[in-house]
Order: C-alpha cells, then structure tokens, then sequence
C-alpha cells in the first residue's frame, strides 16, 4: 500500500508541477502570442491603409494637373483679405472711368457664407445715372466674386448739376469673397 501511496503522491505532485507550468509559464506565452497576434493584425491594417492611401494619391497626382489651373483662376476670383487695395483701385478706377464720386468703407470682415470667407463694404456714388448704371454693370462683370447685398439710389440735387442731368446718389453694399 506504501508503495500505492508513493505512486499517488508522485502523480498529484507531478500533476500540480504540470498545472504551475501551465499557469505560470506556459498561459503568459499563449497570452503573449496572442497579443502579437494583435498586434501584427493591427500593423497589416495599418500598412493596408497607408498603401491604399498612396495608390490614392498617385491617382489623385495626374487629376490635380488638371485642377490646377483652374484653381489659379479661383484664386484670382477672391479679394486679399488682409489688404484689398486691389479691388479698392479696381472700384476706384471704375468710378473714375464714368466720372461718379465714390466713398468706401468697410463694414464686416470674417463672414462665412457657404464655408467662404466674406468682406462686406459700404459704397456711397455721387453721379449721373446713366453712369451709374454703367459702373455697376463693370461690378457685376468684374473679374471678383460679388454679391450686391443692397442697393438704394435717389435723386441728387446739386447746385452744380446741368440742366436736365440725372444726378443721383447711391448706396451699395457688397459682399465680397476673400481668400
């Protein structure tokens, strides 16, 4: 019976060495190849992703030699925010060319419309209407983005007018797309 005992012993130790292996050793080296696992699993993503994003750019390279140009023009139709002296003499020569007196400021800045940047100015013109008329039509072709937001005209008595002129006084507000 002794010897019974013996071989029961042995073989419960034995087993209890068997599941401490198993537990201490072995169970943390699955664990470990399984997070590697995870691990190698989220990199191929990664790299998947990164590759599909470099075939879209090299698809995109050929598509912006196109769009290129055409967003120069775009750019060329916005206003400088930080200074619009180019739409200011732009106007100002305008007015001169149909011979009006013309007075700006400046009223909103920073405006979104559209997920665009806006600048909004105050127009006051002194001058005939046929010219007027002329003037606002060289605004509406001009090479800028505008909106006219409002327009008020009245007629202007002035002391200085012709007999039978149509001096008249206006007010615009534009709006105008800045980059």
């Amino acid at each position: 019976m002794q010897f019974q005992k013996k071989i029961y012993l042995l073989s419960a130790v034995s087993m209890a060495i068997s599941a401490l292996f198993v537990i201490f050793l072995a169970l943390p080296f699955f664990k470990k190849i399984q997070n590697n696992s995870v691990e190698i699993t989220r990199q191929k993503e990664k790299l998947l992703s990164f590759q599909q994003e470099t075939e879209a750019m090299e698809n995109f390279k050929p598509r912006y030699e196109k769009v290129k140009k055409d967003l120069a023009k775009v750019d060329n139709l916005l206003v400088d925010s930080d200074l619009p002296l180019d739409f200011f003499i732009f106007l100002e020569k305008n007015s001169s060319e149909f011979s009006l007196d013309m007075e700006i400021s400046s009223s909103e800045s920073g405006e979104l419309v559209l997920g665009w940047r806006t600048s909004s100015f105050q127009i006051t013109i002194d001058g005939e209407y046929s010219k007027f008329l002329g003037f606002l039509e060289k605004i509406q072709n001009s090479p800028y983005l505008i909106q006219i937001q409002t327009l008020g005209v009245s007629k202007f008595l002035n002391s200085q007018s012709k007999a039978g002129s149509e001096d008249i006084k206006a007010n615009l507000s534009l709006r105008v797309f800045t980059n």
